[in-house]
């Protein structure tokens, strides 16, 4: 729930399976360790904002379990989301509810990972803060769009969006 005065202050919890039967997972330390990561990501992607869209939503969480534990495989599994369609943009929403291409998308965020430090992921949600952005951006403070960010703090590194996306 938020408050009301200052609604972008929230407080929330999380409910979890409690044996995971029937979801394939090899074992129930597995499945919690997987989970509880993807899950406790979206919390703080919430605390920052929670508008960014599935895309950067569901990709990085893929991408923080990964950091959190690299044996569970869950991003590998992932990965074909992405790549049966890598001709679909990352800023624009795919359909369906939570389509595959959208944990997929997980591998982007590895590769930014890997190519600039795991720490312009966390940048990244950082600057996509309502009310934050940056001052280079200013039609994008009030509401952050996370590509602009992406694209502002490559840019700081002497890169863009534009150059990592074709290494990429």
């Amino acid at each position: 729930s938020c408050l009301l005065v200052t609604p972008e202050r929230c407080s929330g919890f999380m409910l979890q399976e409690n044996d995971f039967a029937g979801y394939g997972y090899p074992s129930l330390t597995v499945a919690n360790r997987i989970l509880a990561s993807h899950e406790l990501f979206h919390a703080v992607q919430a605390a920052y904002d929670d508008g960014q869209g599935v895309i950067p939503s569901e990709g990085s969480a893929v991408w923080a379990t990964e950091q959190f534990d690299p044996s569970t495989n869950d991003f590998e599994g992932f990965i074909d989301g992405y790549l049966n369609r890598p001709d679909r943009p990352l800023d624009s929403r795919p359909p369906g509810p939570v389509p595959a291409f959208a944990y997929g998308s997980g591998i982007f965020f590895q590769f930014l990972s890997e190519k600039y430090g795991p720490v312009l992921v966390r940048q990244l949600w950082e600057r996509c803060e309502n009310g934050q952005g940056h001052p280079s951006e200013p039609a994008d403070v009030a509401n952050p769009r996370w590509m602009i960010q992406l694209d502002a703090l490559l840019k700081a590194q002497g890169s863009s969006f534009a150059v990592a996306f074709r290494t990429f």
